[in-house]
């Protein structure tokens, strides 16, 4: 059964949004003027994540496995795992921008700000991936039992 409101085209568009306006945001300065610039985006990415990981397994073809008849948990642990993984190279990459940059200085708070702002960072991508499987349920009625 796939998933028809997944398709490439729209998660390309929806790629280009969010980078777009993680790039806006970068320029004018939001991430500091709007303190939720950063949540919304971060949430954002990991919805669009989420979708990725259903779209490759759903509706490219190229799943070693047949994810329809995987259970909600395994779809739900592939779905974070992933997103996890992706938020985490995010941050890495923004560490290093910030070391090549200069960005930030490294007195005690400024790093646990920094702290802070990964985890919060990480836990809003992970929240965005989990509200796929609210869409998979209404879409597919897939793992309606855990």
């Amino acid at each position: 059964m796939a998933i028809k409101y997944i398709n490439i085209s729209f998660l390309l568009i929806l790629l280009i949004l969010i980078f777009s306006g993680h790039i806006a945001s970068l320029t004018v300065g939001e991430y500091y003027k709007i303190w939720w610039a950063d949540v919304v985006l971060h949430f954002s990415g990991g919805l669009w994540t989420g979708l990725f990981v259903l779209w490759f397994m759903f509706n490219s073809g190229r799943a070693p496995f047949e994810a329809k008849k995987l259970p909600l948990y395994i779809l739900i642990i592939a779905i974070l795992s992933f997103t996890a993984l992706i938020g985490v190279f995010w941050e890495f990459f923004e560490f290093i921008l910030d070391e090549i940059t200069g960005y930030k200085s490294y007195s005690a708070k400024v790093a646990l700000e920094n702290f802070k702002d990964t985890i919060g960072d990480l836990f809003f991508d992970l929240l965005g991936a989990l509200t796929n499987v609210v869409f998979l349920k209404r879409k597919t009625g897939h793992g309606v039992s855990l």
